[in-house]
């Protein structure tokens, strides 16, 4: 399936994730103000952004490659839930800094992190939907594979995927 365009996902991304005022603050509420979520994507598209890994920068709006590569038959054994949704060049990874939300919130942080999760999805899909394209929630996933994959510190916390694509 075809890449969004540079400027939809560009909106996109701005929308549901990115830095709207001084203090870091986005879209989706934060519990304690923390901002404890980071956006990862795998593109499965080559286009006018090679297939890959990225990392979506809130504060500089811009995507970092991470790793080079991303095949969606690979993906598929760590989401079990992806071969189920037909097309989507991308797959939204919503990464949680567990070891921060946990110095405030002691145990009850990863409760706060799920919810933050769910925030920024339903923001995803959202906006996709406003700039006609369709993401889907998956709610099953291998976190600990994810997390390899992405190259995370071990307090990270893997907490929801999304495809995304044209409708």
């Amino acid at each position: 399936e075809e890449l969004p365009t540079r400027k939809a996902l560009s909106r996109l991304l701005y929308f549901s994730h990115g830095v709207h005022d001084t203090l870091g603050r986005g879209p989706a509420p934060s519990s304690g103000g923390l901002q404890c979520l980071e956006l990862y994507l795998a593109n499965f598209s080559n286009g006018w952004r090679p297939k890959g890994l990225y990392h979506f920068d809130r504060a500089g709006q811009h995507l970092s490659q991470i790793v080079v590569g991303a095949e969606r038959a690979d993906w598929e054994m760590m989401v079990p839930a992806l071969p189920l949704v037909e097309g989507g060049s991308l797959l939204w990874v919503l990464v949680g800094d567990g070891a921060r939300v946990e110095r405030k919130y002691g145990a009850r942080g990863y409760r706060f992190l799920l919810l933050e999760a769910g925030h920024l999805m339903q923001n995803l899909c959202l906006m996709s939907a406003s700039l006609g394209l369709s993401t889907v929630p998956l709610g099953g996933f291998f976190e600990r594979e994810i997390a390899e994959a992405l190259v995370l510190p071990r307090t990270d916390v893997v907490a929801y995927v999304g495809v995304t694509g044209k409708q």
